[in-house]
């Protein structure tokens, strides 16, 4: 009797949809095989997008890193008056935009701490 990741595999690799049960027997794929089961992915994400790849430019705007959260695996926040803290003003965010729309850039992308005004007051 084949097992369920077997099967999986083998729809995948027949463009076949796969159902939660599939996606599930696919996690247990044995680690020897593994390297199928890249291939049997390739193969779904170029028949479902082909090789083209997109891009959007963007200018990135780290706007401050203050943050309310302590995550232990964080480097990026900081508190405030905390060497390596910062916090773009409103202009230097429209020079950053107005640099970026020079070069190309379409959108902007902002990058900062979670809801640092819920633990700064000064930042409000």
């Amino acid at each position: 009797m084949p097992n369920p990741s077997d099967n999986a595999l083998a729809k995948a690799r027949a463009g076949e949809r796969l159902d939660d049960d599939d996606a599930y027997a696919l996690l247990h794929v044995a680690a020897d095989r593994l390297d199928e089961l890249c291939a049997a992915a390739g193969l779904l994400r170029d028949r479902g997008h082909g090789r083209v790849l997109t891009y959007s430019p963007k200018v990135f705007l780290p706007v401050t890193n203050l943050c309310r959260d302590r995550c232990s695996y964080c480097t990026f926040r900081r508190d405030p008056g905390q060497p390596g803290e910062w916090t773009m003003t409103l202009e230097e965010i429209a020079d950053w935009c107005r640099r970026g729309r020079a070069v190309g850039c379409s959108e902007a992308l902002m990058c900062l701490g979670d809801k640092p005004e819920i633990a700064f007051r000064d930042f409000r």
